[in-house]
């Protein structure tokens, strides 16, 4: 089997941490949201707040209202973004969002995270949250000749119809976890000469959540979804994200 090299794998990864083991990670995005009950003097203050974190994220994304939207203009995030893009804030109403686009592990991941999610609630004075969730968005390069099957260990069976008959799979699922929910999806990604798959994986917690118990949150939510990624690799494709050479 033979795997495409991905363009992250260009991409330097400075000091990772020992939680990201693998030098061709599929890794594109990664994004911590908190969801917490209304705060109008997000509204009011959100030019102070920009002021507190201009130095790093100096570029304003407003967002864009469609004809015929039904979500309310207060709810669509501002983006206050990096000056290369890697890295975004986003803030709504009811809402606060961290992504970064380079992951060089995830306690360092964790620690920025928490540390501008801290920034946000002490100035809003946030405390009860109604929801957080842990997002990671992989895209996997592969040959068109291949399989999903050939790099997770993912196979579908329809009636008598086996599961090397099946292509262009799109799976979507949640899987009930003891305190929260994890859901996965897997599809072809379309907007690409190359072929690719989107592993996308999305843990959310919304029981008696506090600002105070963030990092706790962080650290289940990434067990979880480490997990399931590793479970789900072959013994091929692991070896290739280890930068060894695959036959």
């Amino acid at each position: 089997m033979r795997i495409i090299r991905s363009s992250i794998d260009s991409r330097a990864m400075e000091k990772p941490d020992s939680e990201a083991p693998y030098p061709n990670a599929p890794v594109q995005e990664v994004v911590f949201e908190i969801r917490f009950p209304g705060e109008p003097a997000i509204e009011c203050k959100r030019d102070l707040f920009f002021d507190r974190v201009r130095g790093e994220f100096p570029e304003v994304h407003v967002p864009t209202f469609q004809p015929g939207e039904r979500q309310a203009v207060a709810l669509m995030p501002y983006h206050f973004k990096s000056a290369d893009r890697s890295r975004s804030i986003l803030t709504a109403l009811n809402l606060f969002a961290f992504a970064s686009s380079r992951y060089l592990g995830f306690h360092a991941f964790r620690d920025e995270a928490s540390r501008w999610l801290k920034e946000f609630a002490a100035f809003f004075k946030i405390g009860r949250l109604t929801r957080t969730g842990l997002r990671y968005i992989n895209l996997i390069p592969l040959l068109p000749d291949s399989r999903a099957s050939d790099l997770l260990k993912v196979k579908v069976a329809l009636g008598d119809y086996p599961a090397a008959s099946v292509r262009n799979l799109v799976l979507g699922l949640e899987i009930p976890r003891p305190a929260g929910v994890l859901n996965m999806r897997l599809a072809p990604w379309p907007d690409s000469k190359v072929s690719q798959l989107v592993l996308d994986f999305d843990y959310a917690k919304t029981e008696n959540l506090s600002i105070a118990n963030i990092e706790e949150y962080l650290d289940e939510s990434h067990d979880e979804t480490k997990r399931l990624f590793e479970g789900l690799l072959t013994d091929s494709y692991r070896t290739y994200l280890k930068g060894e050479a695959v036959e």
